[in-house]
Parts: structure tokens; C-alpha cells; sequence
């Protein structure tokens, strides 16, 4: 699967529950290069996610299918019962990062804490790779 994989910096998933708003986002996203993933099988979700550095995500089955192959995450949940929620469905072991989200948008706090994980996690891969 990697050789047809592109080499890109990004990529945005999508599932059903995004059916409505995805062509607004895949004509904006496309302009800046990103690909739109939708529709892959089990099997090949879990490889794209093996393959990832990171994944940034509201906590969905795609954050704990990552987790399961090995891939950092950033795991973003409501404030609302935020302590429970991961306590009982947030990413487990040392590559699972949960964020407390304060309103429907991230906030500058929330970003800010998704931008101090990803240059953690990123600086911690530079720093297991071969040179």
C-alpha cells in the first residue's frame, strides 16, 4: 500500500455523518493541496493510519483504530464530562494526548495545546529516525 500512497502533509477523513458539507470542503481543501479520504475499508484505513506521523482528531473509532496500529494521536473531546470521557473512551498508552475542548470551536487555547502535542509528538519522531 505505501507506493501508492502520495507523499503529502496532510489529509482530512471524512465518514456519513460529513456527507452534507464534504463537497464544500473537498473544492477548498483540494485548492491547498490536501486530499479528502472517504470510503476506505477497515483494512485500508488501518494501513494509511500506520503510516501516519500523527493523527489530530475529534474522538471518533478513527482516533482508536490509530491508536491500535501505533500512530501518536491528539485526541480533542467536549468539556462537558471531560474527565469521564477519556477516563472511559480516551486513547490509551503513552501516544494517546486528549484535549479538553471548551465550546463547538477550538478556541486559541485549544489549538494552542493541538500545536504544543503535534510539535512534541513530531520533535519525539525526529528524534527516533535514522539519519
Amino acid at each position: 500500500m505505501q507506493s501508492t500512497l502520495p507523499d503529502i502533509g496532510w489529509i482530512v477523513t471524512s465518514g456519513p455523518a460529513e456527507a452534507a458539507c464534504l463537497p464544500d470542503y473537498q473544492s477548498r481543501l483540494s485548492e491547498l493541496g490536501i486530499p479528502v479520504v472517504t470510503g476506505l475499508p477497515l483494512g485500508e484505513l488501518a494501513a494509511l493510519l500506520e503510516q501516519m506521523k500523527m493523527l489530530v482528531s475529534w474522538d471518533t473509532g478513527v482516533v482508536h483504530l490509530a491508536s491500535a496500529v501505533g500512530t501518536p494521536v491528539v485526541d480533542i473531546f467536549p468539556g462537558k464530562d471531560f474527565d469521564y470521557c477519556v477516563q472511559r473512551w480516551g486513547p490509551r498508552g503513552t501516544n494517546g494526548h486528549p484535549i479538553r475542548q471548551a465550546g463547538n470551536v477550538p478556541d486559541d487555547d485549544t489549538l494552542n495545546m493541538i500545536l504544543g502535542f503535534a510539535r512534541s509528538i513530531m520533535a519525539a519522531g525526529q528524534e527516533a529516525s535514522p539519519e
